[in-house]
Parts: structure tokens; C-alpha cells; sequence
């Protein structure tokens, strides 16, 4: 939806992510990050109450996260923001910060990565993209 709305994050990754399938086949993978405001006082800088997002991430992106991030891995996410209320056991509410994960890097600012392209650029859920003809006085531009 268009007026959903987006955030970007840049935190660390609580636990080794999940990986799932849905019962069409479609992979699923549930991480969640923790976000620590940060302010200075001084020379020194205080940490403030950290924020949990849970992030959810789904077919090639969901494998891509569990091939490679792992926890305390520090990440920038981009995503569609969900807020949602619940009652807690002891009866008490809460609020739960979800995220439809867009994509999701490791911070390179204390870390280095090495990339590997997949050798395909689709997961085998989605379909398969229009090709254009080949002959040159067909091809649409």
C-alpha cells in the first residue's frame, strides 16, 4: 500500500535469524533488531532504553539473511512499519514494532563483508519475467 509507513533502522540483530516456509512454498525469514538511542553528554556518550523491531523478510531476501547475518550483527534495514497492541500473559498491554523488510545490509562501519551474487535474481515462487523477442526490429525501444 502506498500510505503504509517506511523506515530505516540501523541496529543489531538480537539472535541467528529463522528461516521458515509458508505452506505454498514460499520462504520466510524472522529476525529481530535492537535499536539503542545514543546521546552525548559531555565527552561521553549515554545509552538510552533500547527498541525492539521484529523483522520479517520473505523469498530471496529471506534466504539471503539467513545465509549471512548472525547475531550482534550490526545492520541497516529498510522496511514497511506495523505497530500492533497486545495483552501480554499477566494481563498488562504491550506493543509490538514489525517491520516488512525492503532490504537489509551488515553496517560496514565495523565490519567488512565480501559479496556473492546469486545465481539467480528470482525466487522460484514469483513468476518468470516477459522476454522480449530478439529480432531487432521487434524489440520494444
Amino acid at each position: 500500500m502506498a500510505n503504509e509507513p517506511h523506515i530505516t533502522l540501523t541496529g543489531n540483530i538480537t539472535a541467528n535469524p529463522e528461516l521458515r516456509w509458508t505452506q505454498t512454498g514460499t520462504p520466510v525469514a524472522n529476525v529481530t533488531i535492537a535499536v539503542t538511542p545514543r546521546t552525548k553528554n559531555g565527552t561521553q556518550w549515554d545509552d538510552g532504553e533500547p527498541m525492539f523491531f521484529r523483522a520479517t523478510a520473505w523469498d530471496q531476501l529471506a534466504e539471503n539473511i539467513t545465509e549471512t547475518l548472525t547475531k550482534g550483527t550490526r545492520v541497516h534495514a529498510t522496511g514497511r512499519l506495523t505497530i500492533t497492541a497486545y495483552t501480554r500473559n499477566d494481563g498488562t498491554q504491550g506493543i509490538s514494532n514489525n517491520i516488512t523488510l525492503g532490504t537489509i545490509a551488515p553496517s560496514l562501519d565495523f565490519a567488512t563483508a565480501t559479496i556473492t551474487k546469486n545465481t539467480t535474481t528470482q525466487s522460484s515462487t514469483q513468476p518468470a519475467a516477459q522476454a522480449y523477442p530478439t529480432a531487432p526490429d521487434t524489440i520494444p525501444f
